[in-house]
């Protein structure tokens, strides 16, 4: 997958995710003060997509930093900006976000989840810390047992740490699972 389809795909992502929290919170506000304080919240998140889409990296930065700084538990917004560090070849704050957005996203959030402990995994992999990798890919694989990109990550992780038996097992289930979709 390349760069510019995982930046589309997290941007379609983040609006939608956006756009139910705010309704979400909207019909929860009780007062019209709060309700002002949200609607700040949801624009300055959907400022951030819209910066993001214009390839407008610093805005970006900036109104994601913001949102932090007022909510420092939106798992959202962790994950949004550690996926920019990561694009950005920033691994170590990409990491300590995705540890943040791990904590914080609701347990129902299994995409976002699946995709903060995928490349989690790929970071481990880059600094070779396979083990950890293996560990961050199965817990992906546990949000999304459906993906069968992610068998083939464990398949070369496995392989990795000279375990074909195990990779060449990840290796089916991904091809039966390409079926399936294929179908």
């Amino acid at each position: 997958m390349t760069k510019k389809t995982l930046t589309y795909i997290l941007l379609a992502l983040l609006l939608v995710n956006l756009v139910v929290l705010y309704n979400a919170k909207l019909r929860s506000s009780s007062n019209e003060e709060q309700r002002s304080k949200e609607q700040q919240e949801y624009f300055d998140n959907v400022q951030a997509a819209i910066d993001y889409e214009n390839e407008d990296l610093e805005k970006t930065t900036y109104n994601l930093l913001k949102e932090l700084k007022e909510h420092p538990h939106n798992g959202y917004a962790s994950h949004y900006l550690a996926v920019l560090y990561y694009t950005s070849e920033d691994y170590n704050d990409a990491e300590l976000l995705f540890d943040r957005c791990i904590e914080d996203l609701p347990y129902y959030e299994h995409e976002l989840l699946s995709s903060s402990y995928h490349l989690k995994a790929a970071i481990s992999f880059m600094h070779e810390e396979d083990e950890d990798a293996l560990s961050y890919i199965t817990s992906a694989i546990n949000e999304t047992p459906d993906n069968f990109r992610l068998y083939e990550r464990r398949a070369s992780i496995y392989l990795q740490l000279r375990d074909s038996v195990s990779a060449k097992s990840d290796l089916e289930i991904a091809e039966k699972l390409k079926s399936a979709e294929a179908e």
